[in-house]
């Protein structure tokens, strides 16, 4: 017998997303609504693309999703020019990934701190997440940043730096602490971290 793990309400408010989904969002697997999109011809999605609630995906460049990518509740991205997130990667909820940020902050050209923010030049990098990269919750990917292939990032990780393939980060600013080995299938600890 067919058992469903959702309450009534939440069983109806699924037949709904799944039909939204089908007709708005072809090739994904299930989009949640509310879901805040802005400039959704600029996105390209792969196949079962999955959504929580509550996301807000502001895209002024282009935002460019793998196949099987998951995005949990609350999560948000902000794409000026351009993030692209590769095939398999899990994203949970409240995190945060964007490519700008309003001013310069380091070198010789710095932005003005008697000017407001939201009146300082927009500034922006690139941001690549590579396949199979795993997101955890409140997690914040800022500009610029690259993650390899096979990453994880722990809650609360605040990445600021690119990082190479199979790391597992945390901290914040986020830091390696294990690396995978491929030959013997274990994650170990960093040995620049001991």
């Amino acid at each position: 017998m067919w058992k469903s793990y959702y309450s009534i309400g939440e069983f109806w408010k699924n037949i709904i997303n799944i039909v939204y989904t089908r007709i708005f969002w072809r090739g994904a697997r299930f989009i949640r609504r509310p879901i805040h999109v802005r400039n959704k011809k600029n996105i390209r999605y792969g196949r079962n693309f999955t959504t929580g609630y509550w996301n807000r995906l502001n895209v002024m460049g282009k935002l460019l999703i793998g196949d099987d990518v998951i995005l949990g509740d609350f999560a948000q991205i902000e794409a000026f020019s351009k993030v692209e997130i590769g095939d398999g990667t899990l994203i949970a909820s409240r995190v945060f990934i964007g490519d700008t940020s309003h001013g310069i902050y380091k070198g010789e050209t710095a932005s003005d701190i008697e000017i407001p923010p939201n009146k300082r030049e927009i500034v922006s990098e690139d941001i690549h997440i590579g396949k199979n990269v795993w997101i955890g919750e409140n997690v914040s990917i800022l500009q610029g940043v690259s993650l390899g292939d096979g990453c994880i990032v722990g809650a609360n990780s605040v990445v600021t730096r690119s990082f190479p393939e199979e790391c597992m980060l945390v901290g914040s600013p986020a830091k390696i602490i294990k690396r995978y080995n491929d030959k013997t299938k274990q994650w170990e600890k960093d040995k620049g971290n001991e």
